[in-house]
């Protein structure tokens, strides 16, 4: 999938969302729906969530961060219909569980040695994950294209001073209640496609006049923040 099609794909999501809320007010203003009725529904969001991270991801933890969300989606609307019973207070230990093995995937996905939190390497590609925790993570590769980051309640670092592009690469973040710090080269120039939701992407970095080298910045960031800076 290319950058163009995840970044308008994020955004039919969010421009559809923000439509049918609309919509759905407006209705109700003029007596023709119940907006209390409908907006019971809410939990929905969850499942779109799901949807556009499983739809963008690349990699075993993203698919199993997106298949989370549909699933806790799905469960409260059941519950909502009356079809199962279900409250956050008794499942609440699951997302323990669920973080657990997150993290299990992280480290069979990227084979890390155990324990690390901070990597170094030159690998074209990456692949950082931290979820109520941080990792830290520099890349010195000179064919660097991109990869994908993922914070969930957790902070990133993510160092690409020295690494180089050819042309170009792209990033592709979610950030659910965390934070990421990217460090870029001078000669790089940063173009933000991102989606945020009650959050925000800061970029600080500059390009030097002339350079043709473009790194992309796309996906999702939910009430958490990315910073950019040289």
């Amino acid at each position: 999938m290319n950058r163009h099609h995840s970044k308008l794909t994020s955004q039919l999501w969010v421009g559809a969302l923000a439509i049918t809320i609309g919509l759905i007010f407006l209705f109700d203003n003029f007596g023709l729906v119940e907006a209390r009725d409908i907006m019971r529904f809410w939990p929905v969001i969850f499942i779109a969530i799901g949807a556009v991270k499983i739809v963008q991801g690349r990699s075993v933890p993203s698919y199993f961060v997106g298949g989370v969300f549909i699933a806790v989606g799905a469960m409260m609307i059941a519950h909502k219909l009356g079809l199962v019973y279900f409250r956050m207070r008794d499942w609440w230990p699951v997302f323990l569980i669920v973080i657990g093995i997150a993290v299990l995937l992280k480290a069979w996905y990227r084979r890390l040695p155990q324990g690390s939190s901070e990597v170094t390497d030159q690998s074209d590609t990456i692949n950082a994950m931290a979820i109520l925790g941080g990792y830290r993570h520099r890349d010195d590769s000179q064919n660097f294209l991109g990869g994908e980051v993922t914070s969930v309640m957790g902070g990133v670092e993510l160092d690409l001073r020295h690494a180089s592009i050819q042309n170009e690469a792209t990033l592709d973040f979610f950030v659910l209640w965390g934070g990421v710090e990217l460090k870029v080269p001078s000669d790089w120039q940063v173009v933000v496609q991102s989606v945020p939701i009650l959050g925000g992407v800061d970029d600080r970095s500059y390009a030097a006049p002339g350079s043709n080298k473009k790194l992309f910045i796309k996906g999702m960031v939910l009430m958490g923040g990315i910073e950019i800076k040289n």
